[in-house]
């Protein structure tokens, strides 16, 4: 991940990182394991869909942090993601604001 800064602001890349099949490559080079790589155990993941039209206001991370809910406003959504794929399970549109999780 490329670092930058801009009027004392920090501005992180996210695009400029390796791709797993390079992560890979160079673990073979090296010939160790790929968990040993300290460029691929502190990469950044994201997850997919995390979007809102407008806002999220309240993001809640499940107890064993296998699941992170979050609500949304206009239109009112709730979506639930797994952290393990990276991604949306479920999806459900609401009458109205969620109020408290």
């Amino acid at each position: 991940m490329k670092l930058s800064t801009l009027n004392g602001v920090k501005i992180y890349d996210l695009s400029a990182g390796k791709s797993l099949p390079e992560y890979v490559n160079e673990a073979k080079k090296k010939k160790i394991k790929l968990k040993h790589l300290d460029e691929y155990r502190n990469r950044i993941d994201l997850i997919q869909d995390l979007d809102f039209k407008i806002s999220s206001q309240r993001i809640r991370v499940s107890p064993d942090q296998n699941y992170i809910v979050a609500s949304g406003v206009y239109p009112s959504r709730v979506k639930v993601y797994e952290t393990r794929e990276l991604a949306m399970k479920v999806e459900r549109g609401l009458d109205s604001e969620v109020l408290q999780m």
